[in-house]
């Protein structure tokens, strides 16, 4: 069915033959042509979604309202993935869509990029009610940079942020805390220090003593508990 729809109202397609290569409506049957074979964002030197936006810089209107409904199919097909609970996929198809500066597209996109947001949403609902809250906190973030006034994502997100965990590191050697490549007033050891949710990085490092071995980890923040780290060495190990 999907494909069937994205069929609709593609023309015959043909290569561009060498001197059309700047004839908009061999270019138009060009990128209808990636479209239809696949080739929505990828390889990046020949791709639906690139050949569509140079068509927009072109004087003829018609041609940019086409190009902007094959733009909007390949935003529609995303929003399809991220039903089927593939959401990465989807935002590998909706990323560049969406970073796409033009004075019509963003209308052109309304209703594709809100049933995107909500579909995001819903995946992001599903990882924070099974706890796994790093993927909920990016499919909410992409959800609203589709849909930003989508209320429910951004209830979500404030849900997950009012609701942090702790971090305790044990090491021999002192240092400060360095979450996320940013050092925070922590020294180290430190004790139940709240972080956010979800996936971080932590390093503990000591500007003093530049023989210690270097500390790093990642570590996975769950709500409203601690995680604990010890560091020997360079090893890190996380503690039940």
């Amino acid at each position: 069915m999907l494909l069937c729809v994205l069929l609709v109202a593609l023309l015959p397609t043909a290569a561009i033959p060498s001197d059309a290569a700047h004839d908009p409506d061999q270019s138009l049957l060009h990128a209808n042509r990636l479209l239809y074979e696949g080739s929505y964002v990828a390889p990046a030197d020949d791709n639906a979604l690139g050949a569509y936006e140079k068509l927009l810089q072109e004087d003829r209107e018609d041609i940019k309202i086409r190009a902007r409904a094959g733009i909007a199919r390949i935003l529609r097909l995303a929003a399809h993935y991220a039903r089927k609970d593939d959401a990465d996929r989807a935002w590998k198809l909706a990323d560049p869509v969406l970073r796409i500066k033009d004075a019509g597209l963003e209308e052109a996109l309304r209703t594709d990029a809100q049933a995107l947001g909500q579909a995001l949403f819903e995946s992001a609902r599903k990882a924070e009610e099974a706890g796994r809250c790093s993927e909920a906190l990016r499919q909410a973030g992409r959800a609203l940079k589709a849909a930003p006034d989508h209320s429910d994502a951004k209830a979500l997100l404030g849900k997950i942020r009012s609701n942090p965990g702790t971090l305790t590191v044990l090491t021999l050697h002192g240092g400060w805390l360095v979450v996320d490549g940013k050092r925070t007033k922590e020294t180290v050891p430190t004790r139940k220090y709240a972080l956010v949710c979800g996936s971080h990085t932590i390093e503990v490092v000591n500007p003093d003593n530049p023989a210690q071995p270097r500390q790093k980890t990642k570590v996975e923040i769950r709500p409203k508990r601690e995680t604990r780290i010890q560091f020997s060495g360079s090893e890190a190990r996380i503690l039940d």
